[in-house]
């Protein structure tokens, strides 16, 4: 079984991050995938230091260190691995700033950005809706309640298609070759999934 961990980056008891991180995991769990669900809350972590590191590793940070390593992640695992001295992702950081220059040098990188640019405005629009479908759900009870809502959320999603739709009417190949690029995202997951042991 596939292992997926969920990490809400807000701490704050009801709010919408939380919120949005446990439909998640509702929805993955629907599919079958084990969900592992992280909340930074529960882990006494200190702000990170060198000095401490060399020292000696806090124990919750070794704890949360653990529960990442058992899960089923999607990044190559070469490209992943952590450089021993600087604790970073060195070859990853290295993979991206070769392909940004050979974009840049290329002449590639601006026709990139403004395809693919303007579909951000696509998923800003469907993370508006489903604030609005949120606070529809039953039992939804946060501690805070945006105002205006659903009117200020339904005339961002309106604002958002406006500018899709104008993006696509200015151009119409440049708009389609850049969502094709992002559509490109869905068989390619589920290629690199298929080739992943279970």
């Amino acid at each position: 079984m596939t292992s997926i961990a969920v990490i809400v980056g807000s701490t704050r008891e009801g709010s919408y991050n939380r919120a949005l991180g446990e439909l998640a995991a509702a929805s993955l769990e629907a599919q079958g995938a084990g969900v592992t669900r992280i909340d930074l809350a529960a882990f006494d972590l200190p702000l990170y230091s060198a000095a401490i590191e060399a020292d000696a590793f806090p124990p919750d940070a070794e704890r949360l260190k653990a529960l990442f390593a058992a899960q089923d992640g999607l990044l190559f695992e070469w490209a992943g691995q952590v450089h021993p001295r600087f604790r970073t992702p060195a070859r990853a950081i290295v993979l991206q700033a070769v392909w940004s220059s050979a974009l840049v040098w290329t002449g590639t990188y601006r026709a990139l950005f403004t395809r693919v640019i303007y579909t951000e405005w696509i998923f800003f629009a469907l993370l508006a809706v489903g604030v609005v479908m949120l606070r529809g759900r039953p039992g939804y009870a946060p501690a805070w309640r945006m105002p205006l809502v659903p009117i200020a959320p339904i005339v961002f999603t309106i604002v958002s298609a406006m500018i899709v739709v104008n993006a696509i009417r200015a151009n119409l190949t440049d708009s389609a070759i850049g969502l094709g690029i992002v559509v490109s995202g869905i068989p390619a997951y589920y290629w690199w999934t298929r080739l992943r042991p279970r």
